[in-house]
């Protein structure tokens, strides 16, 4: 049994191997049992490298046939592998009426599709990676953008994830199995929205304080005749003396 580092395109950079105790038996049988084998190495598996796992079984009789089974969905060997974590780091900018708002993820998988809605008040993105590894993602949001407590769904289902934050972001933090994935992060509360004026009110409005200023103007100018009027009644009774 061995394991192989390589490339993507099938170059191997290293193997390692162990040979099997001959203390086994004779495992060929009607009831067969189940042995295993272990190989502890002292390696780290560099990121977007292919881990190989190979085994090999011989006997002196035909016709045998035999199963080795690693990591799989229903069964697990218990193989834990020392892997070179890269993150990097994805910067979305939010355009809004209100202003620009930057957000930040930090994640080991390849981030595309961002997109953010107002009205469902949630951050979206697909992740994708190597299949059946482990990805990471760290979200910085504004606070002033998109508030918590926060809720993290994958493919529509949610997961668990963790939340800490400082006066100006919260960070959300989330595990996931690789594959390509839908990512939704769903907060409580959204930055207010501008109210946008529809043309009808406002030209409803502009009416109306137009009728306004106008009645205004009419009682103002009833009221500097009735003076002037008032004013020549009174010099009438001077102006008969004269």
């Amino acid at each position: 049994m061995g394991l192989v580092d390589s490339y993507k395109n099938g170059t191997v950079i290293q193997q390692m191997i162990v040979e099997g105790p001959q203390s086994f038996g004779n495992p060929f049988t009607a009831t067969p049992k189940v042995y295993s084998l272990s190989l502890s190495v002292d390696y780290v598996f560099a990121k977007d490298h292919v881990i190989g796992f190979f085994v090999g079984a011989g006997s002196n009789r035909q016709g045998f046939t035999f199963e080795a089974h690693f990591d799989s969905q229903d069964r697990n060997s218990g193989v834990t592998l020392p892997v070179e974590i890269s993150v990097d780091a994805y910067e979305y900018n939010v355009v809004l009426e209100e202003g620009t708002f930057e957000v930040i993820a930090l994640s080991n998988s390849n981030l595309s599709n961002f997109g953010f809605s107002l009205s469902e008040m949630q951050i979206s993105f697909d992740v994708s990676g190597l299949g059946c590894t482990s990805g990471y993602c760290e979200v910085w949001i504004p606070k002033v953008l998109l508030g918590g407590p926060f809720k993290v769904y994958i493919d529509s289902q949610q997961i668990s994830r963790t939340e800490t934050g400082n006066s100006t972001h919260s960070f959300v933090s989330f595990t996931y199995v690789h594959g390509s994935s839908a990512v939704r992060i769903v907060g409580t509360t959204a930055i207010p929205e501008f109210p946008h004026i529809p043309l009808v009110f406002l030209i409803l409005v502009l009416s109306l304080a137009g009728i306004v200023l106008s009645i205004m103007a009419r009682k103002s100018l009833n009221t500097r005749n009735q003076r002037f009027q008032n004013r020549n009644l009174s010099l009438s009774p001077l102006h008969l003396l004269v």
